[in-house]
C-alpha cells in the first residue's frame, strides 16, 4: 500500500488533491468531491485532509447541498486545530462565519486575530474576500 505521499507531500502538492482541484476549477464538482472524499479516507497527513475537507465544502456549495459545507468546514477546523495550524484555523473560522454567521465564530475569529496580531484585511479567503469584509458584514 502506497503511503509515501503522506510523508513527503502536503496539501495541494498531493497528486490526488491537485487532480481534485483541477476538476473543481473545471466545474466538475461531483468528480472533485469524489476524489477529495476518498483522499480523506486514505491519508493521515493533516494538511491534505484539511484542504480536502475545504474542497468538499466548496463542492457542496457549488452543487447546492445546504447542510454539508458547514459540517465539512467544521471537520477541517478540527483538523487544523489538532495540527495547531493557526493560520488555517483563522481562515477556516472566517469561512464558517461567512457561511453560517454566529457570535461564537465571530468571537473566535476576533480572538485569533488579536492573538496573532494579524490585520483582518490581510487575510484572503479562496473566493477573494477578506476577513475584514466578513467581519464588517457580520457585526
Amino acid at each position: 500500500e502506497e503511503r509515501s505521499w503522506d510523508v513527503w507531500l502536503t496539501g495541494i502538492q498531493h497528486p490526488a488533491l491537485s487532480c481534485a482541484l483541477l476538476y473543481a476549477r473545471l466545474h466538475q464538482w461531483p468528480i472533485a468531491a469524489e476524489v477529495a472524499s476518498e483522499l480523506i479516507t486514505l491519508t493521515n497527513q493533516p494538511l491534505i485532509r484539511i484542504e480536502s475537507f475545504r474542497l468538499l465544502a466548496r463542492c457542496s456549495i457549488a452543487t447546492g447541498v445546504p447542510a454539508e459545507p458547514a459540517k465539512q468546514l467544521t471537520c477541517a477546523l478540527k483538523e487544523a486545530e489538532r495540527a495547531r495550524y493557526v493560520w488555517l484555523v483563522m481562515q477556516i473560522t472566517a469561512e464558517l462565519l461567512k457561511l453560517a454567521p454566529s457570535a461564537e465564530m465571530r468571537d473566535k475569529l476576533a480572538e485569533l486575530l488579536a492573538r496573532t496580531k494579524t490585520k483582518p484585511e490581510k487575510i484572503y479567503l479562496t473566493d477573494g474576500s477578506t476577513v475584514a469584509e466578513i467581519l464588517a458584514k457580520h457585526k
